[in-house]
């Protein structure tokens, strides 16, 4: 119904588009912080490397649910006139990336050879007897 109302160029305004993209940007981006900055590190590592099968599809769901996101904003922005006033819901809304992203960087070869690196460095994990009395 929402489309039928509206003319193309009301639906397409690239005008709008910025606006949900700073929207997005100021009220959902900048909270998610040093969370974003691993994943995108992990996705720069993978794509480095190269990635399996199984990584390539998981990256493909979280972007592809960021994408959702992202369009059911601007659906929203067309809907209804007051919609940058509650970001706090979208906000609410996006918390379920933050355990994707985290499974995400577990997965990946840089968070495990990084944290093997550190275990195996460890004098008593090298040399178990030292633990002994």
């Amino acid at each position: 119904m929402l489309f039928a109302r509206l003319g193309f160029d009301q639906i397409f305004n690239l005008k709008r588009v910025y606006e949900v993209l700073v929207f997005f940007y100021k009220n959902i981006l900048s909270y998610w912080g040093f969370v974003l900055f691993l994943f995108s590190l992990n996705v720069a590592w993978d794509f480095k490397k190269g990635m399996d099968k199984a990584k390539r599809w998981f990256l493909l769901i979280v972007l592809g649910n960021l994408a959702l996101f992202l369009g059911g904003i601007y659906i929203f922005s067309l809907t209804y006139p007051t919609w940058k006033e509650i970001p706090d819901s979208a906000q609410r809304l996006s918390m379920f990336f933050f355990p994707l992203f985290i499974y995400y960087c577990s997965l990946s070869d840089l968070v495990n050879s990084s944290t093997k690196s550190f275990i195996t460095s460890l004098p008593t994990l090298r040399n178990p007897k030292r633990l002994r009395p």
